[in-house]
C-alpha cells in the first residue's frame, strides 16, 4: 500500500508540469495501478506457532481447521481506500486548477478501468466520496469559480462517464433511488438534528437524476416510488430558501 501511495503522489506531482498528452497518460497509469487493487490476491498465512510440550493433539486440529481456505483471497486495498488516494493531495494543501483536471482524469480512467458492473455494485460509495472528498472540500470551493469548476468536473464524472457509458438501465434506477435517499430527501432538514446537504452537493445531485431520467424515459415504477413522498409545506416552486 506505500508504494501505491507513493507511487500516485508522485503522479500528481508531476500533472502541474505536464501538457495535455502527458497528463492524460499520467492518468491512465494511476487509474490501472488503483484498478489493480481491487483484484484479488493469495494471502500469505502465517505458519502455526510450533507445539509445545502441554499442547494436545485435539488443540492442535483445532487450530489447523480455524484456517479457511475459502478466505485466503483479499484485495490490496478496499473501495473506499481505493478512492482515497486521489484525495489525499487535495486534503494536504491547495492545488491547481490544472491538477484538479489532472485528478478528474485519473478518476476517469480508474472508473474506466474497473468496468461496469464494479461501478454499479459501489456506485453509492463512488458519489459518497465525490460528495464528502471533492464537493464537501473548502479548498476547492474557497471561490465561486472554483465551485463551478468543481461542480462541471464531478457532473461530467457522473453524467457522461458513469451514467450514460458504464450504468446499465438497473443500474440507472439504482442510481436515482440512491440519489434521492441520500441527497435529494435529505433537504430541507425538518427535524431537529438532520443535517441538509450542501447547495453544490444538491445541485449536482439533481442534475444528475434529471440527467438518468431523461436516459431512461418514461419512469419506471421504482423510480416513481422514490419520488413518491409528499413534502410538507406546500408546492416545491414555493420553496422558501431553495438553494438551487
Amino acid at each position: 500500500m506505500i508504494e501505491v501511495e507513493a507511487f500516485i503522489s508522485l503522479c500528481v506531482k508531476s500533472l502541474d508540469a505536464s501538457d495535455r498528452s502527458t497528463r492524460r497518460h499520467l492518468a491512465g497509469l494511476a487509474g490501472r495501478l488503483l484498478a489493480s487493487t481491487q483484484e484479488e490476491r493469495e494471502v500469505t498465512q502465517n505458519e502455526p506457532p510450533k507445539k509445545g510440550k502441554g499442547q494436545s493433539e485435539d488443540q492442535d486440529q483445532i487450530t489447523s481447521s480455524s484456517i479457511n481456505p475459502s478466505e485466503s483471497k483479499s484485495c490490496l486495498l478496499t473501495p473506499t481506500e481505493m478512492f482515497h488516494q486521489l484525495s489525499v493531495p487535495l486534503s494536504k494543501g491547495f492545488v491547481g486548477r490544472k491538477v484538479l483536471v489532472g485528478l478528474c482524469e485519473m478518476y476517469a480512467s480508474l472508473l474506466l478501468s474497473l468496468g461496469s458492473e464494479y461501478v454499479e455494485k459501489n456506485y453509492a460509495i463512488i458519489v459518497a466520496h465525490f460528495m464528502n472528498e471533492l464537493i464537501a472540500n473548502p479548498r476547492n470551493t474557497s471561490t465561486r469559480q472554483d465551485g463551478l469548476l468543481v461542480r462541471t468536473l464531478i457532473g461530467t464524472l457522473l453524467r457522461d462517464l458513469i451514467g450514460v457509458r458504464l450504468l446499465s438501465e438497473q443500474g440507472q434506477i439504482a442510481a436515482i433511488q440512491e440519489l434521492s435517499g441520500s441527497y435529494l430527501k435529505r433537504w430541507p432538514a425538518l427535524m431537529p438534528g438532520q443535517s441538509e446537504p450542501s447547495a453544490l452537493a444538491l445541485t449536482v445531485a439533481l442534475v444528475e437524476v434529471a440527467g438518468l431520467l431523461r436516459q431512461l424515459g418514461n419512469s419506471p415504477p421504482p423510480v416513481q416510488v422514490s419520488f413518491s413522498l409528499p413534502y410538507q409545506g406546500g408546492d416545491v416552486k414555493h420553496r422558501s430558501g431553495c438553494p438551487v
